[in-house]
């Protein structure tokens, strides 16, 4: 009892009360701090060690000295009288009071203040942007790999439910741009900003990557992950998992790290699966789409891991586009036949390789519209979309079903989600531009299309579609200023005859038109010259061997997408329409066809037929 009263005498009970409620105080204002300021990780854990040793020495001093007015002295030379401990400890007794009001103060403002955690407003702005990583290795020749990785990175951050992503179009633009964070996060919109670099060596691979705020630059997180070649995978999937946890979002951690698991354990296929895909979009983004580089870089992926399914279904894809006369798509050293075979194969080896998770429903939406089972590729799609609702590859591919069969409804569902997940993306713009136009909506189309050329004005892709939708618009002024340009311009030679056909028609040039539908050795272009020459048995005769084979009638259900395609001279494809249930409106007339003979066209666009028009 006499130690405890002499404790109490030196205010060593006080003491300890003050330093707890002042160090409590101490950590809450670290903790903000941490947060805003972009503190390293470590602060917060040695700011708890600093204030936890200081207490006992607090404790210590509290015991062995007193202050007193000559200063302060050791206790045991104090003597009673002189001793002022009673008027400290009650100094000490209103500083832990204020303290405690004081806390009591910042609770309540975090609870019922406006921005307080309980509160709307304090809901975390759960939208990012992904910069392509920084190419850091000794030569200089990763950038494909690191590019690669960063978009693996948003696409696994694009399907966690709660969080807005920026497109891989909107975010890549800044490859290489001097501009700051903070004004490359305006521009697109977002909240917050990945960015990172990759360097690698047989050794070794590092991987650093910051998540940094829009509106003020600072750092929310940011890691490195300095491991061997062979965990680049784990990198990936952690990175993702990491930054979404750092942006708390409503998805359990574990469950985010298994929905974002690439698919595979080999990381020489995951490589090559990164090379087939930046290897793809040269293919489309120079406008030359020669895929057979695309190909071999999937087809090795798949060998490496014939468990890997996307690796697989990717390979169904480009396999299929090279099967396809309507495709722009290239593969020279295939049949069509073939090619069609193989992206059966590939298909049925995705889904056997994918168990049961969500994407095995689009694997088996894809077969299903290779097959011509459209209203279960349909379905299919759908459950697919109700899982995975920010996919924004599967919602483009909802919209082309739609266009396929006459829906426009589903064409605005699909374009809605697909401005909803990237409402500024030229590339999104352009896809939705496209769809609109050729299903009943050819000015809206044009409007998209055009402000996808207004942000992206170097991409002939974007550039040949606008100038076709202003065509369906009947803005031919403007469709004429694009011209010279996509005839001049490095887009592949494959488009070239189709502009040449609709600028002949325009110009009343109907012998410029005969001689791509006589003499053009692609298919494709020599139908669609027949159909704007308006030789509807001769464009049906173009395509009337295809409805003889099944990879045929695949081929053939392609230009189901055109508005202008009429199937009923093809008693297969036909057929095939009718038990799905699909009743096509009869062909719409291209605004733009060439006149008939003895016919012209008006300045206002009007046809006129007679005499006086030879």
């Amino acid at each position: 009892m006499q130690l405890i009263a002499e404790l109490k005498r030196r205010n060593v009970f006080r003491v300890a009360a003050a330093y707890a409620v002042v160090a409590w105080l101490i950590v809450q204002v670290g903790d903000v701090a941490a947060d805003n300021l972009g503190f390293p990780d470590w602060f917060m854990p040695m700011l708890f060690v600093l204030l936890g040793l200081g207490f006992p020495v607090a404790v210590f001093l509290a015991w062995a000295f007193e202050l007193t007015p000559e200063g302060i002295r050791r206790g045991k030379e104090v003597a009673p009288d002189e001793s002022i401990a009673p008027k400290t400890g009650r100094k000490l007794d209103r500083l832990i009071i204020g303290v405690l009001i004081l806390a009591v103060a910042v609770l309540l403002a975090e609870r019922f203040w406006p921005g307080g955690e309980d509160t709307p407003h304090a809901e975390i702005d759960r939208s990012i942007a992904v910069l392509p990583f920084d190419d850091f290795s000794p030569d200089g020749s990763d950038a494909w790999f690191a590019n690669g990785l960063a978009e693996e990175i948003l696409n696994a951050l694009a399907q966690t439910p709660d969080l807005r992503v920026a497109s891989r179009t909107s975010s890549f633009r800044y490859r290489e741009s001097e501009q700051a964070v903070t004004e490359i996060g305006a521009a697109l919109g977002v909240a917050h900003v990945l960015e990172g670099s990759v360097r690698r060596s047989p050794e070794r691979i590092r991987v650093t990557a910051q998540l940094i705020r829009s509106n003020d630059g600072f750092h929310v997180w940011s890691e490195t992950y300095d491991r061997e070649p062979s965990e680049v995978i784990t990198i990936q999937e952690d990175i993702a998992a990491d930054i979404a946890t750092a942006l708390k979002t409503a998805m359990d951690p574990a469950a985010l790290r298994e929905m974002v698991q690439v698919g595979t354990s080999s990381v020489e296929a995951y490589t090559a699966f990164l090379s087939g895909s930046d290897l793809f979009r040269q293919a489309e983004a120079t406008g030359q789409f020669v895929i057979q580089p695309a190909i071999e870089a999937m087809r090795r992926a798949t060998e490496l891991d014939p468990r890997f399914a996307e690796a697989s279904y990717r390979l169904a894809q480009l396999y299929r586009d090279a099967s396809i006369s309507s495709s722009m798509m290239q593969d020279r050293t295939l049949s069509p036949d073939q090619a069609w075979s193989r992206a059966s194969e590939a298909i049925q080896d995705a889904i056997d390789a994918s168990d049961d998770s969500p994407e095995r429903l689009k694997y088996q939406s894809y077969q299903a519209d290779m097959q011509g089972g459209f209203r279960l590729a349909q379905r299919r799609l759908e459950e697919y979309l109700a899982l995975r609702p920010n996919d924004l590859r599967a919602w483009q591919d909802y919209a082309q079903m739609g266009r396929q069969q006459q829906d426009q409804g589903r064409v605005q569902q699909a374009s809605d989600a697909m401005l909803r997940i990237a409402p500024e993306d030229p590339n999104t713009l352009y896809r939705v531009g496209t769809q609109l136009t050729l299903t009943g909506s050819p000015q809206e189309g044009a409007n998209y299309l055009v402000r996808a050329l207004r942000q992206d004005p170097g991409n002939e892709q974007i550039r040949y579609q606008t100038y076709r939708a202003l065509l369906w618009a009947g803005r031919y002024p403007e469709a004429a200023q694009l011209e010279p340009e996509i005839l001049s311009g490095d887009l592949s030679e494959t488009f070239r005859p189709a502009v040449r056909a609709r600028a002949a028609c325009l110009a009343g040039e109907r012998s410029v038109v005969e001689s791509i539908a006589r003499d053009n050795p692609r298919r494709w272009d020599r139908w669609y010259a027949l159909v704007l020459l308006g030789d509807s048995r001769g464009a049906a005769d173009e395509l009337m061997a295809l409805d003889a084979t099944p990879a045929g009638r695949g081929d053939l259900a392609g230009y189901l997408i055109y508005p202008f395609f009429d199937p009923s001279p093809f008693p297969n494809l036909s057929r095939q329409l009718a038990r799905e249930g699909i009743v096509r409106a009869p062909p719409l007339d291209i605004p733009f066809a060439c006149p008939p003979e003895n016919c012209a066209r008006a300045e206002s666009g009007e046809i006129q037929c007679g005499q006086e028009n030879p």
